[in-house]
């Protein structure tokens, strides 16, 4: 997807919080907190035109799930040229995760990344994706954001027992990537 289609998509829909896809670095930024060899569901809501998910695929097992959870269905469209069997896309809310999960039938989740804009969903949804997000884990998981502002940090130690941020300096602009686990 052109940079200029991606820009009409964050004007045109309220449910996309990023003027251009995630930087490649912090993509690998972000994935080289993940242990993919060992994650065998992984979820991504928001994943937008695919960016992130072409890095884990390359090293997830061939047993495991990338299952993408997008709201905007041109994106879900997008998606779709994704032709691997470990690749599931669902054109859903990220409230929904663990009705996704059944669908592949799964139970749970070792790893969920997030890169929906929290600063633009209203209280009940962000807290509804939150609790959903934590009964979706397994005992050991983790849950990745990357946002444009700290704006979450709260939200997430509500929910989770730690809490730590990095960033992105090299995204435009900088992106702040929260791992959140108990």
């Amino acid at each position: 997807m052109s940079k200029a289609r991606f820009f009409k998509n964050f004007l045109t829909d309220t449910k996309v919080g990023a003027l251009t896809p995630t930087s490649l670095y912090t993509i690998k930024r972000l994935c080289d907190r993940i242990d993919l060899e060992h994650s065998r569901v992984i979820v991504e809501y928001g994943p937008g035109t695919g960016v992130f998910a072409e890095f884990p695929l390359e090293r997830m097992l061939t047993g495991s799930k990338l299952i993408m959870i997008e709201t905007t269905p041109e994106f879900c469209e997008m998606l779709k040229r994704f032709e691997d069997p470990r690749v599931h896309v669902f054109n859903d809310s990220a409230e929904n995760v663990r009705d996704v999960l059944t669908q592949c039938d799964e139970n749970s989740a070792d790893c969920i990344i997030s890169g929906i804009p929290f600063t633009l969903l209203g209280e009940r949804s962000r807290k509804s994706v939150l609790e959903n997000t934590c009964s979706a884990l397994t005992e050991n998981g983790r849950f990745f954001v990357y946002q444009y502002s700290t704006f979450v940090k709260k939200h997430l130690q509500d929910h989770f027992g730690r809490v730590t941020v990095d960033i992105g300096l090299l995204n435009i602009p900088p992106m702040f990537i929260f791992e959140a686990f108990n």
